[in-house]
C-alpha cells in the first residue's frame, strides 16, 4: 500500500549513508588488510547463520509476551482445550465417519485412527460393531446437470429450449410398463417417485450449458437409479390455428397459448457404479423404447452421508473437537509437542477431516476456520510457523464468495451467522498479533540471517493475504502505518547491532588505528548492502 511504501521511502539518506553511495569514503581502494577483514566477515556470517539453525535459535526468533495476557506462554493452554471426554466424543464420531464412509481409502483411515486414538484392532471393532448397529445416516446424491449435446430439434427454428428434470427410481420399477411409457411427471402423480427437481430452461440451443446443483435423498444406493430426462420447453409459444371462413376460404390466425413441453429422450443411471471420490459422466439419452438415441447429458455425481438430526452449532462443535483430536496427535514426536510446528497434516488427517466435514455439511471456509481457530490455540502454548497461516488466510481469501455480501463490504456483524463471526474474530486476533510482534520486538527477527528475512517475509505476507480483505481495511489501516514505521526503523537499527556482533568476531590489526577504520568502512558496507536487499525484499509487500 502507497502509505507503508512511502514510510520507508521518505526518510533522508544519512550523511555516512550519501557518501558511501557516492563513493566518498573510498570503498572502492581497499588494501590486502581489508579483504582479509571482509573474509573474516564472511566467516563470522557463515558461522552464525550455521548457528541460527539450532533449535533454540529457531524458538528464540518468536517472542512470547502477545497473545498470552501474562506476557508468557502457557504449556497447557492447547491440552486444556481439548479434555478426555471430548477425545473420547472425537474418537466415536471419527469411527463413524469412516464407518460410513464409501472412499477407497477406507482402510488406511481404520489403521490411522487406531494410531490416533490408541485403539486396538479389536476395540475398534467392536466400536465400529456397535456404530453400524446404532446409525443410519442419511444419504444424499450431489448432482449437477452440466450441459447437453447433441440435442432433438423441436421447434420450427431448428432449436429447442431445452430444460432437464431429474428423479431418484428404484431399479425393480425400470422395466415396468408404467416407467416405459410414462414419464416423471406421471410417476409423481402415481407415487412411484417420491420427488423430482428440474433445470431452467436454455433458450435456442441444441448444446445448453446448465451448471445446475442439485441434491436428492437416496434410499438404497445399491439398487436406486438416477433418471434424468431432457425436454423442449414450449411456455407462452404462438400457436397457428386453422379457422374455416363462412366463404370456405383458410384464415389463419395466432392463437397466444401455454404449449405442450415435447419430451426430448431420458437416460438410467444406477447409482452403485458411482465411486467414492465421484466422477462426471456422459449419458447417453434414449426414446421411451430405449432403441434411438437422442444427443447425450453431461454430470457430475457424488454421494454423501448427512448426520441426521444434527445441527449447524453442533456439527461446527462436532468438527472442532475432531480438528482437536487430530492436531493433538499430528503435532507431536516421541510424545511431545512440536514447537514452532509447520502444521503439515498427513494425508489420511486432511481426509478424515474432509469427510467429516462432508457429513455434517459443512463448506470448506468452515472447515478453514475451525483449523485456524485450533492452531491458534497451538500457537499460544508452542508456535506455529507464521507461513502456515498465511496459507489459511490464502484459502480464506479464495473460498470467501460463500461468505454473505454484507459480510465481505465490512458492514454490521450483528446478523452475521455465529461461524462467521467467530472466523473473523480468530483472523483479527491473528492480525492483532502479527503487528505486534512486528512492531514491539522487530530486531528478534535477526536481519543479519536469510532466515531473518524469511521469516519476516512471512508475516508481511500474512498481513497482506489479510489486506485483500476490505472488511480489514479500515480497523488496521492505522497499525499498518505504526508498523511501516517500525519496519524502518529495525532495518537501520540492524547496521549497528551487526557491528556489535561482527566486530567482536573479525580482529584485523585491532591496535592499528588506521586497520580500525578501515574494518569500520568494510563493515558499514557490508551492512549496507545487506539493508539494502533486504528493503528489495520486502518493499513489494507494502504494495497494493
Amino acid at each position: 500500500m502507497s502509505s507503508g511504501k512511502s514510510l520507508i521511502f521518505k526518510r533522508k539518506k544519512t550523511h555516512l549513508e550519501e557518501s558511501m553511495c557516492s563513493g566518498g569514503l573510498g570503498l572502492d581502494s581497499f588494501s590486502d588488510d581489508l579483504l582479509k577483514f571482509r573474509a573474516n566477515v564472511s566467516a563470522a556470517v557463515e558461522e552464525y547463520e550455521t548457528n541460527a539453525e539450532d533449535d533454540d535459535a529457531e524458538e528464540a526468533f518468536l517472542p512470547d509476551s502477545t497473545m498470552v495476557q501474562n506476557g508468557t506462554r502457557e504449556e497447557n493452554f492447547f491440552a486444556k482445550k481439548h479434555t478426555a471426554e471430548d477425545f473420547e466424543r472425537s474418537c466415536r464420531v471419527a469411527v463413524s465417519t469412516v464407518v460410513h464412509t464409501r472412499d477407497s481409502a477406507k482402510a488406511q483411515l481404520e489403521t490411522y485412527l487406531q494410531q490416533v486414538f490408541s485403539l486396538t484392532p479389536e476395540k475398534y471393532g467392536a466400536l465400529a460393531t456397535e456404530i453400524t448397529k446404532e446409525e443410519n445416516p442419511e444419504l444424499v446424491l450431489m448432482c449437477t446437470i452440466v450441459s447437453g449435446e447433441g440435442l432433438l430439434a423441436k421447434d420450427a427454428n431448428g432449436k429447442s429450449d431445452p430444460y432437464c428434470k431429474m428423479t431418484i427410481l428404484s431399479r425393480k420399477h425400470q422395466g415396468s410398463q408404467q416407467v416405459r411409457q410414462k414419464n416423471i411427471a406421471d410417476w409423481l402423480k402415481t407415487g412411484l417417485v417420491r420427488d423430482a427437481l428440474q433445470t431452467t430452461a436454455r433458450p435456442e440451443t441444441l448444446t445448453p450449458v446448465w451448471n445446475e446443483h442439485f441434491e436428492l435423498s437416496i434410499k438404497d444406493p445399491k439398487d436406486d437409479l438416477l433418471v434424468i430426462e431432457i425436454w423442449d420447453s414450449d411456455e407462452d409459444q404462438v400457436g397457428v390455428t386453422k379457422i374455416k371462413g363462412l366463404r370456405g376460404f383458410g384464415n389463419f390466425i395466432a392463437d397466444l397459448r401455454k404449449g405442450v413441453d415435447d419430451f426430448m429422450g431420458r437416460a438410467f443411471y444406477l447409482l452403485s457404479t458411482i465411486p467414492s471420490k465421484g466422477e462426471r459422466k456422459s449419458l447417453d439419452l434414449y426414446s421411451h423404447s430405449a432403441k434411438t438415441k437422442w444427443g447425450s447429458v453431461m454430470i457430475d455425481l457424488r454421494i454423501r452421508g448427512l448426520r441426521e438430526g444434527l445441527s449447524s452449532a453442533e456439527a461446527l462443535a462436532e468438527h472442532l473437537r475432531l480438528t482437536r483430536a487430530v492436531v493433538d496427535s499430528e503435532s507431536k514426536v516421541k510424545g511431545h509437542y512440536v514447537r514452532r510446528w509447520n502444521a503439515q497434516l498427513r494425508p489420511n488427517a486432511h481426509l478424515l477431516l474432509d469427510l467429516h466435514a462432508e457429513c455434517c455439511g459443512l463448506n470448506k471456509l468452515q472447515q478453514v476456520g475451525v483449523l485456524l481457530n485450533v492452531l491458534l490455540d497451538y500457537h499460544k502454548s508452542y508456535a506455529v510457523q507464521i507461513s502456515t497461516f498465511c496459507d489459511l488466510i490464502a484459502h480464506i481469501k479464495s473460498s470467501r464468495h460463500v461468505l454473505p455480501e454484507r459480510v465481505l463490504e465490512g458492514k454490521s456483524d450483528r446478523d452475521h451467522p455465529l461461524w462467521v463471526s467467530s472466523l473473523f474474530a480468530d483472523v483479527h486476533e491473528l492480525g492483532s498479533y502479527i503487528f505486534d510482534v512486528m512492531k514491539d520486538h522487530l530486531l528478534v527477527f535477526d536481519l543479519k540471517t536469510p532466515q531473518g528475512v524469511r521469516r519476516i517475509e512471512s508475516h508481511l505476507m500474512a498481513l497482506r493475504e489479510m489486506f485483500s480483505f476490505q472488511t480489514f481495511t479500515k480497523k488496521l489501516n492505522q497499525k499498518y502505518k505504526s508498523l511501516g514505521k517500525a519496519l524502518e526503523t529495525s532495518i537501520m537499527s540492524a547496521v549497528t547491532k551487526a557491528f556489535t556482533f561482527l566486530n567482536g568476531k573479525a580482529e584485523p590489526l585491532r591496535n592499528d588505528p588506521e586497520d580500525r577504520l578501515r574494518a569500520f568502512k568494510g563493515l558499514i558496507q557490508h551492512w549496507l548492502h545487506q539493508t539494502q536487499r533486504i528493503l528489495k525484499d520486502i518493499v513489494p509487500l507494502f504494495k497494493e
